[in-house]
């Protein structure tokens, strides 16, 4: 743990260790607010008259002001001072922000972050960031943790993508923390894909935030179909090449430049276009989810990135939760975007 801040700038959660490589001078904390006091002396007699409280008796507060010191990592390739510099100051400039605290991901802070400035120490770059923040201190807890899969069926030496979601997807609990049991059935890899180890059964657990959602896999000898695809200009979530028959099917597409290409998306199951009943569309159209609750025959996904129309479209809505990949970051499995 580097006792990260989590920012989430508009749709975008960014921690300032896994992304801009800002280690804190020292542990973080959050400035506590100022009551506000204000006195009226009153003339011809020894006292004042206390305003400082709101007709209901309550203390107003001031705005959450300080800053937070931070050691630049710029070892890293493409990440030199001038680049980081410039990418957290594009970030922040003008924008009001919600952040948390790494050791606390529960509460979270409102208000404006920014850069005030970068020296060099010893050696050392460091960048400071000052922030004005509401007084309130605010409360988001993970309520619920989603899979894509709770009862899942492989062959030994097949893969499957496990996708997870938090609940509220607002949260600052990014870490996800996905364990195995018996190790020697199955393995969690890298981008916590599933690898069946052995013939056997094992659950695979899931938890964020002190909740958890649990998977039952069973490794046997099953009848499984394959996992076809052409992509261009498009990004997957769940790249397995195969999947046991009667198993349950979820995939997430993305196109790279969502602000001039749209996705166009077309998914064959038994050689039969199933695209209308399995396939759901972004408001954008820029993303797509495929969710098939069964898989009866061989998978076959094309979908390329084509030019925006002028004209609106119409589309479903999305699913009400949000399932995304996990990457293992230091250790630790993190929420992908």
């Amino acid at each position: 743990m580097y006792h990260s801040l989590i920012i989430n700038v508009g749709d975008n959660y960014i921690d300032t260790w896994d992304d801009w490589k800002l280690i804190p001078s020292s542990r973080p904390v959050i400035a506590p607010p100022i009551e506000r006091t204000k006195f009226v002396t009153v003339p011809c007699r020894d006292g004042a008259l206390d305003y400082s409280r709101t007709p209901a008796n309550r203390p107003t507060y001031d705005d959450r002001t300080g800053k937070i010191e931070f050691y630049l990592e710029n070892d890293y390739a493409g990440w030199d001072w001038e680049t980081a510099y410039t990418t957290i100051c594009e970030t922040l400039k003008g924008q009001r922000v919600r952040f948390a605290l790494e050791d606390n991901p529960s509460h979270y802070y409102s208000g404006l972050l920014w850069v005030n400035q970068l020296k060099s120490d010893k050696g050392h770059s460091k960048i400071t960031l000052e922030y004005n923040l509401h007084p309130t201190m605010y409360t988001l807890k993970v309520e619920a943790v989603a899979l894509n899969v709770y009862d899942l069926k492989l062959n030994r030496g097949m893969e499957y993508q496990l996708l997870v979601g938090v609940g509220p997807t607002n949260t600052f609990y990014r870490k996800m923390n996905v364990t195995a049991k018996p190790r020697d059935v199955v393995k969690i890899t890298q981008n916590g894909t599933i690898l069946a180890l052995r013939k056997g059964t094992a659950v695979v657990t899931a938890e964020c935030g002190g909740m958890k959602a649990e998977c039952a896999v069973t490794v046997g000898a099953y009848e499984s179909f394959t996992i076809e695809r052409a992509l261009d200009g498009v990004s997957e979530t769940n790249p397995v090449g195969s999947i046991v028959a009667g198993m349950s099917y979820q995939n997430v597409f993305n196109v790279g430049d969502s602000e001039k290409e749209m996705l166009e998306l077309t998914v064959e199951m038994g050689g039969t276009d199933v695209t209308g009943s399995c396939v759901v569309m972004a408001e954008d159209n820029a993303s797509a989810q495929i969710k098939m609750a069964s898989v009866t025959g061989n998978i076959k996904i094309t979908a390329h990135a084509a030019a925006k129309p002028v004209a609106a479209m119409l589309c479903a809505d999305i699913l009400p939760v949000e399932v995304k990949p996990l990457k293992r970051v230091e250790g630790a499995f993190r929420l992908g975007r």
